[in-house]
């Protein structure tokens, strides 16, 4: 079924995907997470090696929220969250900042969505259903938000982002990108940093980028083949290969 999918449904699959294999570690004590049980239906335990890997994905992630929660920041966006729960982990222990945006395709924030409406403790995370606003594709509150937008489009993600009334372009923010920006073309891509660098000229902005690189060896090989199989393509591997190319992606942009 999957070889019959656009290139935009497979990587909408990649989310689920990413949900079972990071359920799996949390189900085998690798790391802790009480809220992504939710957002799958049937955990699947996956390789040694995968549950490693996605441990080591999401202490990478933690590890940059942390340090930027300690340093005073304030605003979270997570580019392409899927179904992601960094904001519910935060919530529960007192710790989440004063605005957490979620930003991803329609189909996948409505999936979230409806989980997030029937699901009494992740309305209460969310000061309770008096005070959350659910829409076709959104969920609204004072504290957090998941809106359907196609990051692809920067002029969308402009005019998405007016929904939001307390966010602010001129306090320290940092955005999320878990494999996401991979997945567009490198224009698109570059279109997005630049944009990003451009809203946020007063104030400090942090980019936390997790993607795959190394596309040519033996691991790397194995990687691109799997996901070709499936109809995914890794998009801008190629024009970002290595840790270098990535720096000067940054740089090239004015970062």
């Amino acid at each position: 079924q999957r070889q019959n999918m656009t290139d935009l449904e497979a990587v909408i699959v990649t989310n689920d995907d990413a949900a079972i294999s990071k359920l799996s570690a949390v189900n085998l004590g690798y790391y802790q997470d009480s809220h992504l049980k939710y957002f799958v239906s049937r955990p699947t335990r996956v390789s040694p090696l995968m549950n490693r890997g996605y441990y080591t994905r999401v202490a990478s992630i933690q590890d940059v929220v942390s340090r930027f929660l300690e340093g005073g920041g304030k605003q979270i966006v997570n580019l392409g969250a899927g179904f992601d729960t960094t904001f519910f982990q935060l919530k529960s222990k007192g710790k989440n900042p004063r605005l957490f945006v979620e930003l991803d395709l329609p189909q996948v924030t409505r999936a979230k969505m409806l989980t997030i409406k029937k699901n009494q403790d992740l309305k209460t995370l969310l000061g309770g259903q008096q005070n959350i606003t659910f829409g076709t594709y959104e969920v609204k509150s004072s504290e957090y938000y998941l809106l359907g937008v196609d990051l692809r489009s920067v002029q969308s993600l402009e005019e998405k982002l007016k929904c939001v009334p307390t966010f602010s372009r001129t306090e320290e923010t940092l955005f999320i990108s878990e494999c996401v920006l991979i997945y567009l073309p490198p224009s698109e891509s570059s279109a997005l940093l630049r944009w990003i660098d451009s809203s946020f000229t007063q104030t400090s902005v942090v980019v936390m980028l997790y993607e795959q690189i190394l596309p040519d060896d033996p691991f790397g090989k194995m990687m691109c083949a799997n996901l070709e199989q499936r109809g995914c393509t890794l998009q801008g591997i190629r024009a970002y290969p290595d840790l270098k190319s990535q720096k000067e992606r940054f740089e090239s942009l004015g970062w």
